[in-house]
């Protein structure tokens, strides 16, 4: 509907679901142009709520000070914060503006992983091997409110 203005409807879209295995999943509504601010509050929760591990994937990675401080903080409690970002992105001035963002994170103990070709455009995120965020938004200050 946002992009072209096409509605979206109807069991060829959305087909009846059954039930499969014993994970538990909940979709978080957002988009582009509206209701920003739930995905940044459910990552902030994760992350606070981080007591091993933080893993994050993701294309561009601009997080703005909530989030650099919630990593470092987290970091710092002892909780090994890694984030994989590609090494070289689809925009230069993304990828340039990305290094200003990660000094902090360095300095906490938070990992920044490069990773190789070809342009990953991924977006994950886990906390403690049991909770993932598959999707979403990027990690970039705009995607954030």
């Amino acid at each position: 509907m946002f992009a072209a203005g096409e509605n979206l409807a109807g069991e060829a879209w959305f087909p009846p679901l059954y039930e499969v295995g014993e994970g538990v999943a909940r979709v978080i509504l957002s988009g582009p142009d509206q209701d920003l601010e739930k995905i940044e509050f459910m990552i902030l929760e994760a992350i606070a709520c981080a007591r091993q591990s933080i893993k994050i994937t993701t294309p561009y990675f601009l997080p703005d000070d909530r989030l650099v401080t919630a990593l470092a903080l987290a970091s710092m409690r002892g909780v090994e914060v890694n984030v994989i970002v590609p090494a070289r992105g689809n925009h230069i001035i993304v990828d340039w503006a990305m290094r200003a963002q990660i000094g902090p994170l360095i300095d906490a103990g938070c990992r920044i992983w490069r990773s190789s070709p070809p342009f990953d455009h991924s977006k994950m995120m886990t906390v403690d091997g049991i909770w993932c965020l598959i999707g979403g938004a990027n990690w970039e200050c705009a995607a954030f409110g």
